[in-house]
């Protein structure tokens, strides 16, 4: 009779993985860079949006292994199947068709940054407002085509503090990044001119950050399940808003 009993139970479990029921790889490698405070190797848990991301697989009981590398790389690798996930991404249409996509962990506010009075007071409805300014963007970003399309000028640096630099030396006018990065360039780069920056209240953009997930990984669609029950646990027992109140997001 025992034997009976554990060879049954031996089919339901083999059932279970094959029907991806039970995660296969309980360690999942998520890829990120430097962009703090989302995700940075020199932040507590890895950032912000590293923390919920961490937060929401230990509900579950999965690890997470974060690893460091250029953006690009970590696309390219999430393609092969080589990493699970990255993060932080947008959510879009174009990347939707690519890849998957959890439940949104973070709403970001793209604002212009500027320096000084001169564009104090600005205000801006359409692209074709901004004409008249030079915009120190970074390459890679969303909204490249976007302002290319718009006829905009802009001064596209390697990365957002070589844009910083110029727009306190008045080389550029505006800066468009994610709110909360924008400030923490600031307070690390001109700490004692912190309050000469200021931000042009329309914004940008405001989207959705999730973590962008690979179609090739091994039973992806179940982790990518198990994470999003994780999330919501997270925000039904108060350590969501734990960890956004410590980011200042409240």
């Amino acid at each position: 009779m025992k034997k009976i009993i554990v060879f049954i139970l031996f089919i339901i479990v083999s059932s279970f993985f094959r029907l991806g029921l039970f995660p296969q790889n309980k360690l999942v490698p998520i890829i990120t860079w430097e962009f703090p405070p989302y995700t940075s190797q020199n932040l507590e848990n890895y950032g912000f949006e590293s923390e919920i991301v961490l937060a929401a697989f230990k509900e579950v009981n999965i690890e997470v292994n974060f690893q460091f590398f250029p953006w690009k790389r970590g696309e390219r690798m999430v393609d092969l199947g080589e990493a699970w996930g990255t993060i932080p991404y947008s959510i879009t249409k174009e990347r939707m068709e690519r890849y998957y996509f959890t439940d949104p962990i973070a709403t970001v506010r793209v604002v212009f940054f500027y320096y000084g009075n001169k564009m104090q007071g600005t205000t801006w409805n359409q692209y074709d407002d901004l004409k008249s300014y030079t915009i120190g963007g970074a390459l890679g970003y969303f909204y490249e085509p976007i302002f290319k399309e718009a006829g905009l000028n802009v001064d596209y640096a390697d990365d957002y503090k070589q844009s910083f630099i110029k727009l306190v030396y008045d080389r550029v006018d505006l800066v468009p990044i994610p709110e909360i990065v924008g400030w923490q360039y600031i307070q690390e780069m001109f700490p004692e001119k912190s309050q000469y920056f200021g931000i042009l209240e329309k914004p940008l953009r405001v989207n959705q950050h999730a973590i962008m997930i690979s179609k090739n990984y091994p039973n992806t669609l179940t982790i990518l399940s198990n994470f999003n029950q994780g999330l919501k646990e997270i925000k039904k027992n108060g350590i969501y808003a734990k960890i956004t109140e410590k980011y200042f997001l409240k």
